[in-house]
């Protein structure tokens, strides 16, 4: 393990604590910058533009590719989040339609008793009942039918299995 001295706070840090070239440890770099910045802030406005006009296809290629990169991560880990939730959700209310006994987890939906999901999805938001139902103790107006069930009892008809 290769160390050196900070000419600045003097003490004996590993290599990949620099950036290279220079004396000064990253944490001493950091803070001088810091100081400078709030010392001279038009100095340092000045510098970052003419910094980003000088490199700006390089940025702006590296923002899109973090911001693609973030919104992957994020689709990720919201899809995760609404099927943990999806499951649980479907486990409390009996994994089942109440209507016709299906039980494939495919054809399965989350109905409103009462029949104001309409208006409940408009004050809970698109894409957040699963989270919605979990947050507040999975409550007694929800149930669990079949998509065939669901769409059959959302229009007042006859459920199609008790043809």
């Amino acid at each position: 393990m290769k160390t050196r001295i900070c000419s600045k706070c003097k003490k004996e840090k590993e290599l990949s604590e620099y950036y290279s070239p220079g004396d000064w440890c990253k944490l001493c770099r950091y803070a001088h910058n810091k100081e400078y910045i709030k010392k001279n802030p038009d100095k340092a406005k000045e510098y970052r533009k003419k910094y980003y006009d000088e490199n700006k296809e390089k940025i702006v290629e590296h923002q899109k590719e973090y911001q693609k990169q973030n919104r992957d991560f994020v689709n990720e880990r919201n899809n995760k989040r609404y099927k943990e939730n999806r499951d649980k959700v479907l486990k409390h209310y009996g994994e089942k339609c109440e209507c016709c006994g299906e039980s494939k987890k495919a054809f399965l939906a989350i109905d409103h008793k009462n029949h104001d999901g309409g208006a409940h999805r408009k004050l809970v938001g698109k894409g957040y009942m699963m989270t919605w139902i979990v947050r507040n103790n999975y409550p007694d107006t929800f149930r669990i039918l079949c998509h065939n069930c669901n769409f059959a009892t959302r229009y007042g008809e006859i459920c199609p299995h008790k043809f």
